[in-house]
């Protein structure tokens, strides 16, 4: 309706001063004023470029993350609260590492006796008194105790919780001297510094809203919310 319209009326337009071009090669001895005739100018605007639309939407950080532990335990400290402001590296919560600790120490001790075990057998095998077997032997037993090692003292480093990045404490999941199993949630960590709304758009409205919309050029809107309607962002 609108299209038809809009051709109706540049045909009209085009047929007018078709017209007079015409008059004017048969009436070449009129004079000036007589041949200048003046026209009324209208704009005719497309009313799919007026139309607004409101559509529910809600409102969420543009990063979240749901902390837990990696290893499970007795919670220690809680010194993150719902609300509280954090900086990235910060402490948010830590678990009872006495038995990590421990573990920590029997590996530490079981590796060193493997590097003196094979130690032992390269010296053995340099006089020709054990077999290059028995040294393989040692070198993946030193090889293994390292691994073991490694996962003693990450685990120990699991049981400390950090911020991955600055934001807020939105919700804690867990309390303090709970008992908590891997990968747990413990407390939901939000980044509020940008805000993302989130809303549904019929496909129908996407496709006629803007079709002359290029790749790189956005659609302009306003957010308003419930509790301050006469605002807009």
């Amino acid at each position: 309706m609108f299209k038809t319209f809009h051709l109706a009326t540049t045909a009209a337009v085009i047929f007018t001063l078709f017209l007079a071009g015409c008059d004017q090669a048969a009436n070449s001895r009129e004079t000036a004023a007589e041949q200048s005739r003046p026209a009324k100018l209208y704009e005719v605007k497309d009313p799919q470029r007026e139309l607004k639309r409101n559509f529910p939407a809600t409102l969420e950080a543009w990063r979240t993350a749901s902390l837990s532990f990696r290893v499970p335990g007795t919670l220690e400290q809680l010194p993150a609260q719902a609300g509280l402001e954090v900086a990235e590296g910060a402490l948010l919560a830590q678990l009872d590492d006495t038995d990590y600790q421990r573990i920590l120490s029997e590996r530490e001790a079981r590796y060193e006796l493997a590097q003196i075990r094979f130690k032992q057998q390269e010296s053995l095998l340099s006089r020709n008194y054990t077999s290059k077997v028995s040294l393989d032997e040692a070198r993946a037993e030193l090889k293994a105790a390292r691994a073991a090692l490694d996962i003693a003292r990450d685990n120990l480093r699991y049981t400390r919780l950090h911020a991955p990045f600055s934001g807020t404490v939105s919700r804690l999941q867990t309390e303090n001297f709970q008992q908590v199993q891997a990968q747990q949630p413990v407390l939901l960590l939000q980044d509020e510094r940008y805000l993302d709304i989130r809303f549904a758009v019929p496909e129908s409205i996407i496709s006629q809203l803007r079709p002359d919309l290029e790749p790189d050029q956005s659609v302009c809107g306003q957010v308003r919310f419930t509790a301050h309607p006469d605002e807009a962002f």
